[in-house]
């Protein structure tokens, strides 16, 4: 299997461009380029990465030092008619500096097409298209059923359900997610946290390992009440000082995916930080004349309240 190594922003990208049987560690190095820019429908603020391929003398991977980042390159996203230029930039995240290129001009609306073209100092086109997913009037609900907005102990654990009115919804991909959010107190100050819910876990032994939603077409999604018992129990884990723990509420999140997010996604398993971009070629990608992806998403919230008698059972307070 020959690949082609790029390093992201901030992880590695490993592009498995093809298999033989007699695996040759080292072949002779061609440069590639990998172009990556997922559409936020919720902001203004676009970002896109490119990263060129790179040699090594040995092979590992991690002993490379340098920058990967192509910069100087003309990138425009073609949007309703109107072409936006993105400028590159740099930014220090957790202590690291990041170079990208972004704008802060484009908010989509639902069911568009959007074309990237980068254009490389080198000469080299990259070129993709997305179409923004179907949106419309989402509502957590569905002919006589609601979604849950009630946080209680309660058998059937908590159920959500959303329909989107208006639009042909063939095709749509979701991607749920429950978090619970709530204060920690630490050196006598508020610390903000997010725990994630999983929809059930399963028994490995001694341990119990969670899991989590996956991208769906489905409309409907349960979570069980032995999963949000337990995710509230591990907030605080083994530390006995249950009360320095303030649940302030939750929230059911609901992505809406075009078609490439949902492939790209399940090989990743993440994008929603902006700098995190890692691809395997033979699962997705869709540039041409690289590599990479372009995608678009919105997102949705529902939002829940906690029964205070619910929270006192942990142990913890209920935030005011």
């Amino acid at each position: 299997m020959k690949k082609v190594l790029f390093m992201t922003i901030p992880a590695l990208i490993i592009l498995n461009l093809s298999c033989e049987e007699n695996f040759s560690p080292k072949t002779d190095f061609v440069q590639q380029y990998a172009l990556f820019c997922i559409i936020n429908g919720d902001t203004s603020y676009q970002y896109a990465f490119i990263e060129k391929s790179y040699d090594l003398d040995g092979l590992d991977p991690l002993l490379y030092s340098g920058n990967t980042f192509v910069k100087n390159a003309a990138i425009k996203i073609n949007y309703n008619g109107s072409d936006y230029i993105l400028r590159d930039t740099s930014s220090i995240i957790n202590n690291k500096e990041f170079d990208f290129y972004f704008t802060d001009s484009l908010k989509p609306d639902a069911n568009k097409t959007i074309n990237i073209n980068a254009v490389l100092p080198d000469g080299t086109n990259l070129n993709g298209s997305t179409v923004t997913p179907k949106s419309g009037n989402l509502s957590f609900q569905y002919q006589d059923e609601s979604s849950d907005t009630y946080i209680e102990q309660k058998n059937e654990g908590l159920f959500f359900i959303w329909q989107i009115s208006g639009d042909d919804t063939t095709g749509i991909l979701y991607l749920p997610e429950l978090k619970i959010n709530y204060y920690k107190i630490e050196d006598g100050v508020n610390v903000y946290y997010e725990k994630k819910v999983p929809i059930s876990y399963f028994q490995n032994g001694d341990q119990y390992l969670p899991n989590y939603p996956i991208v769906t077409s489905e409309n409907s999604i349960n979570f069980e009440m032995d999963a949000v018992n337990r995710a509230m129990s591990e907030i605080s884990q083994d530390d006995p000082e249950k009360s320095k723990y303030n649940i302030i509420d939750a929230d059911f999140d609901l992505l809406l995916l075009d078609d490439n997010l949902a492939p790209y996604y399940l090989t990743i398993q993440t994008f929603l930080d902006g700098f995190t971009v890692i691809l395997d070629q033979q699962d997705y990608s869709n540039i041409d004349g690289g590599y990479g992806v372009i995608g678009s998403f919105f997102k949705r919230e529902h939002h829940l309240s906690f029964s205070r008698n619910y929270v006192i059972g942990f142990g913890y307070r209920l935030a005011n």
